[in-house]
């Protein structure tokens, strides 16, 4: 820090001045790692987050939440844990809503769900838009119409969850996801969890569907 400041002297008393705490989790057995739930499932993640490990611990890690996952606060905090995992390349959907299965007996699906359905003000929005759009269809008398209709629920509400989590979007970005079609949605939707602000958005874009 005083290397920053020619004239130290004068902004000392005003500076932070402490000394960082770093701790390698490698160095600690599980057993070692105590403390609420929430701690411990934290710290493990961390300590196995860089190691092939984590394919086989993860489970029995999530599953420490078991007792508490009817909570609110469990799921908010479960949303943050998968979160921070999707960061890791080798971890896709797949692999996580199989940890869950296993952590939560059977009821990964279930919950990646409400993981999702926590980001929008009420459960039952996502299906009143979706049922909007399957009574247009049929409104219409045409395949082509209910499709279409059951469509523009699923961007509709793709659109939402953009803008409850990231606040204003683009206008080119909600065109994009109006413009998609079912393949992109479907990914999207399953993806949409893991992005960290709009610019994940378009790298994910860029990197599935630059052709």
């Amino acid at each position: 820090m005083p290397e920053l400041y020619k004239e130290f002297d004068l902004y000392k008393e005003f500076l932070p001045d402490f000394n960082f705490l770093v701790i390698n989790l490698n160095n600690y057995d599980e057993s070692q790692i105590k403390g609420i739930v929430y701690l411990q499932v934290a710290l493990l993640v961390m300590k196995y987050f860089f190691s092939d490990e984590l394919f086989n611990k993860l489970p029995d890690i999530l599953s420490l939440l078991a007792d508490l996952v009817q909570q609110k606060s469990t799921i908010d905090f479960l949303s943050i844990v998968l979160e921070y995992i999707g960061t890791n390349q080798r971890c896709d959907e797949d692999f996580l809503k199989e940890s869950l299965d296993k952590a939560f007996e059977n009821k990964g699906e279930e919950i990646m769900h409400t993981l999702a359905d926590k980001l929008v003000d009420k459960y039952s929005l996502a299906d009143k838009w979706i049922d909007k759009g399957k009574k247009e269809g049929k409104k219409e008398g045409k395949k082509e119409g209910k499709k279409e209709g059951k469509k523009e629920g699923k961007t509709q509400l793709l659109s939402f969850l953009f803008e409850e989590r990231f606040g204003n979007v683009p206008q080119q970005l909600t065109k994009q996801i109006n413009q998609a079609d079912d393949k992109l949605i479907e990914d999207l939707t399953r993806s949409f969890l893991r992005f960290q602000s709009i610019n994940d958005y378009y790298l994910w874009c860029e990197k599935h569907y630059s052709a």
